[in-house]
């Protein structure tokens, strides 16, 4: 379902854009993936809200644990951080704290 090119156009090709319009939103005439990837009817996945709380939960710990900067802060411009879905960038991660560093 997921590689069907009618619906997804380059299917195998990793395009995060195809999910936004032409002015960063999310497009809702794209078809969510989630359905098809935990699936339906009775043979829907049981686990499909803890694997997706469990992302959340993960996301947000390495957030809150360390500190995104940029690689070096004197060189480029400002518009290397972009809004919206995440693009290749050369950052920097520390830990905000002594207590963060344990993680590493």
């Amino acid at each position: 379902m997921l590689h069907d090119e009618a619906t997804y156009p380059e299917p195998f090709k990793f395009n995060p854009e195809r999910f936004m319009t032409a002015d960063g939103q999310f497009n809702k005439n794209v078809k969510d993936p989630f359905h098809a990837v935990f699936g339906f009817g009775r043979r829907i996945c049981p686990g499909r809200f803890m694997a997706a709380s469990t992302i959340w939960i993960a996301v947000a710990s390495v957030i809150a644990a360390f500190d995104f900067g940029r690689l070096d802060s004197t060189a480029g411009s400002d518009d290397m951080f972009h809004p919206g879905i995440l693009r290749c960038v050369h950052v920097t991660v520390s830990p905000l704290n002594s207590a963060s560093t344990i993680l590493l």
